[in-house]
């Protein structure tokens, strides 16, 4: 199994409400070889309870990547407040069975800051500019954008189920049209089995009369029978034709 490690880059807490915040994670994943994540997870001990936490979906769809050279990553996790800054509460970052390390409290984690210390200092006037610039990204901006990409997921799902509908009405339309097309033909084959029977019966009552003899004129026939076997068989066949196509 390939190790995956990750080194920490930044981990604060920030309050969205009085009760809620989000504890936002940065850092970089690190494997032999390029490897897509599995789902990532903070799980917080307190005691004897255990809480799992999943990351926000990333905006962009983008699946975090161990590499050789350190994917970064960024992620943020919905939490209580009153969780988060637990003394109790134990950290850790759970990416897949093989990807789990300890990570300090927010509260205790300072970073590594004393390269930026060498740096020359500002003057006056730009460490007051510095000090009105914003913070960092909004936590409830980031909120906002979660919820913006699950409604967007949503959507997408509803738009595939109403194409799939309007195929299924499409489908059911060709399969009325056919029916209505069978009704049609087996009709007009009726009527020419009817017009044809007719003929024939009409021609053989004719050559009934014409054969007529005896002392009396009366015919040793009866009266020719309405239509012969072969219009009874076609009659039937379309009877029950229409009756399968309703």
């Amino acid at each position: 199994m390939v190790a995956v490690e990750f080194e920490l880059e930044g981990l604060e807490f920030v309050r969205a409400t009085d009760e809620v915040g989000l504890l936002r994670v940065s850092g970089r994943w690190f494997a032999p070889a390029n490897r897509v994540l599995d789902e990532i997870v903070i799980s917080v001990a307190r005691g004897p309870e255990t809480s799992a936490h999943r990351a926000l979906p990333d905006p962009d769809g983008v699946a975090p990547i161990a590499s050789p050279a350190g994917g970064e990553w960024h992620g943020a996790f919905t939490m209580s407040a009153e969780l988060a800054e637990d003394p109790r509460a134990e950290f850790f970052l759970r990416a897949g069975a093989d990807a789990h390390m300890e990570l300090p409290r927010p509260g205790e984690w300072r970073g590594v800051a004393e390269p930026a210390e060498a740096a020359p200092a500002p003057p006056p006037e730009e460490r007051v500019e510095h000090a009105e610039a914003p913070s960092g990204p909004n936590p409830e901006l980031e909120l906002l954008h979660a919820q913006l990409h699950e409604a967007r997921t949503e959507l997408e799902v509803e738009r595939r189920r109403r194409e799939s509908l309007a195929e299924e009405l499409r489908a059911h339309k060709a399969v009325e049209d056919d029916l209505r097309k069978a009704i049609a033909m087996q009709e007009a084959e009726l009527a020419s089995a009817a017009q044809q029977a007719s003929q024939k019966a009409l021609a053989a009552e004719r050559r009934q009369l014409a054969s007529q003899s005896g002392p009396n004129g009366h015919g040793a026939g009866g009266r020719s029978r309405p239509a012969d076997e072969e219009f009874l068989t076609r009659l039937e066949r379309a009877r029950r034709a229409g009756e399968a196509v309703a």
